[in-house]
């Protein structure tokens, strides 16, 4: 598959999408069901933290500790995806309505997305 989405841009993206994981539960009206929302509170937060410590590359501007690598980075990411996505289902959540189980597919594939596309070698 071909890395073609900027590790600049994928930065940028995790810090835009921080919000909606952490609120997503009030968004979406799902307040009675922590399977389908705690693993995206979670992922919330640790995406700040990863991203925080992130190497985006030599244009960084995120003021990051470039401890991690991007490669390192978008398996996190896949990890955390995964366990967004797939809560509803492994818990049974989703049989209460699609707002228990369509927004965490749709932050799953996108996560999973740009984790298989972004660049691993930024410049």
């Amino acid at each position: 598959m071909q890395r073609f989405v900027p590790a600049k841009l994928h930065g940028i993206l995790d810090f835009m999408t921080v919000g909606v994981f952490i609120a997503g539960g009030d968004i979406f009206r799902v307040k009675n069901a922590p399977a389908s929302t705690l693993p995206a509170q979670v992922m919330g937060p640790s995406v700040v933290l990863l991203s925080m410590l992130t190497d985006y590359g030599s244009d960084n501007g995120f003021g990051s500790a470039r401890v991690l690598s991007m490669k390192t980075h978008v398996r996190v990411d896949a990890v955390l995806a995964l366990s967004v996505g797939l809560s509803p289902w492994v818990f049974g959540s989703w049989r209460k309505g699609w707002n228990y189980w369509a927004p965490q597919a749709l932050a799953m594939s996108t996560e999973l997305f740009f984790a298989l596309t972004t660049d691993l070698h930024p410049e």
